[in-house]
C-alpha cells in the first residue's frame, strides 16, 4: 500500500490539530509513524524531542534515511521498557488497523506520565463512510470501526479523561466519494431514479469544490485528545 502516494500522506489534517495540543519541551512518541512526516513537522514547528516507532521495515528505513528518529519496534515492547516516560503519545490512522485495540490503548496509556496527552486520529464511522462500500474500510485492512460515541466511553475503560473531539472538514479529494455515498440514499428517498448518477456527482463535485462549501461539511476523519489520570 505504501507505493501509493495517498497512503503515507505528507500532511494530514489531524497533524495540524495535534500540534495545538502539544506543548514545547514535551517528550513525544508517535506510534505508527510511517515515513516520519509528523515527526518532522513537530521538530520544525515546536522543537520538541519526538521519536517514532513503526513495524513497517521499509518505512523505518526511509525515515532513518531522512535523519528522523524512528525505530523498528512494536508498541508492547517499548511500553515494557519505558513506562511513564512520555508527555504525549500519539497515533494517526493506525488504531483502526489493530486487531487488539484494547491492548494497544492500554500500552499507549502505560507509556504516558500522569497528565500526559493521548492523541488519536482515525476514520469516523459515523461519517459518509457508513454509506460507502469501501474494501479498504474492511478486514484485513481496517479491523475495527470507531465513532464519536465510542471515543466518549473509552475513559470508562482506561485511566484517561476526554479533552475534546474534533472533525475533519470534507477534503477536496473526498468530495466525489462523499457524494457517491449519499447519492443512492437520496435517489431512493425522493424517487429520483431518472437522474444520471455519474453526471450529477461530477457536477456537484465541481460545485462544492469551487464554492468551498465542502469545507463546512463533515469529512472522513476525527481527532481526539485525552489526558492521562
Amino acid at each position: 500500500m505504501e507505493q501509493f502516494d495517498w497512503y503515507y500522506m505528507p500532511q494530514k489534517w489531524e497533524h495540524k490539530i495535534a500540534l495545538q495540543d502539544i506543548k514545547e519541551s514535551e517528550k513525544i512518541l508517535e506510534i505508527g509513524s510511517g515515513f516520519g512526516n509528523f515527526i518532522r513537522m513537530v521538530t520544525k514547528e515546536k522543537g520538541n524531542v519526538i521519536e517514532g516507532i513503526e513495524i513497517n521495515e521499509s518505512a523505518v528505513l526511509k525515515s532513518q534515511q531522512r535523519g528522523l528518529p524512528v525505530k523498528l519496534i512494536d508498541l508492547l515492547k517499548i511500553a515494557q521498557e519505558f513506562p511513564g516516560h512520555y508527555d504525549a503519545v500519539c497515533s494517526f490512522q493506525v488504531l483502526e488497523h489493530v486487531s487488539n485495540p484494547r491492548e494497544f490503548l492500554e500500552n499507549m496509556c502505560k507509556l504516558l506520565k500522569p497528565g500526559g496527552k493521548l492523541l488519536l486520529g482515525l476514520p469516523n464511522a459515523d461519517s459518509f463512510l457508513k454509506y460507502q462500500f469501501n474494501i479498504l474500510d474492511m478486514p484485513p485492512h481496517h479491523m475495527t470501526r470507531w465513532s464519536p460515541s465510542t471515543l466518549k466511553i473509552l475513559p470508562n475503560l482506561f485511566p484517561i479523561q476526554l479533552d475534546h473531539i474534533k472533525f475533519e472538514p470534507l477534503t477536496d479529494y473526498h468530495v466525489y466519494g462523499y457524494l457517491g455515498a449519499y447519492f443512492s440514499i437520496i435517489v431512493k428517498k425522493f424517487e429520483l431514479n431518472f437522474l444520471n448518477k455519474t453526471k450529477m456527482i461530477n457536477l456537484l463535485s465541481k460545485f462544492l469544490r469551487q464554492t468551498r462549501i465542502n469545507k463546512v461539511l463533515k469529512g472522513q476523519s476525527m481527532y481526539v485528545s485525552y489526558t492521562r489520570k
